[in-house]
């Protein structure tokens, strides 16, 4: 229906390429040339800057030591409490979401349920018995495949897998 839910979990069930998957994903969602013609943009600025780590209304949450804390939510919620400084939609990547302690679980679940209309989260996982059902129950779960070796038309396949979801 070309529109995006507010918060994805992906399965990853050790599919090699995951996080590749989920930036050609992201790209889809925020690119101003929307992947024309299911070709790649290739070129503008906005991906490139995705690219680099450098655009604003992206943030990525990774556990910090063994675990993704209370704190790191936190702040997430704090930083996207505030007008977006580029575009009409943020979007946060929390990888290994199984790692969430309790507190952090529990302080991403208000943030899920009240979701704003120009946020987008996508959790990660290779563990979704992990994951907390309610925290499942919030999101649109997709499960990859696993392939474990890369492949060299993966490009093709991921620009088209993330065409699919937008």
């Amino acid at each position: 229906n070309n529109c995006v839910t507010h918060a994805y979990l992906i399965d990853e069930n050790n599919y090699v390429d995951s996080y590749k998957m989920v930036f050609s994903f992201v790209k889809a969602i925020l690119c101003e040339n929307k992947y024309i013609d299911n070709s790649k943009c290739l070129d503008c600025v906005l991906c490139k800057r995705i690219d680099e780590g450098n655009y604003p209304e992206l943030k990525i949450i990774e556990p910090d030591g063994m675990y993704i804390k209370k704190q790191q939510i936190i702040d997430l919620q704090q930083e996207f409490s505030r007008s977006a400084v580029e575009g009409n939609k943020r979007i946060y990547i929390i990888r290994e979401c199984e790692k969430m302690r309790t507190e952090a679980a529990n302080s991403m679940l208000k943030f899920l349920e009240e979701p704003d209309s120009d946020i987008v989260a996508i959790l990660m996982t290779n563990n979704i018995n992990n994951v907390i059902p309610t925290i499942i129950s919030r999101c649109k779960v997709i499960k990859l495949n696993n392939i474990s070796k890369s492949t060299d038309n993966v490009d093709m396949e991921l620009d088209n897998l993330a065409i699919n979801f937008v």
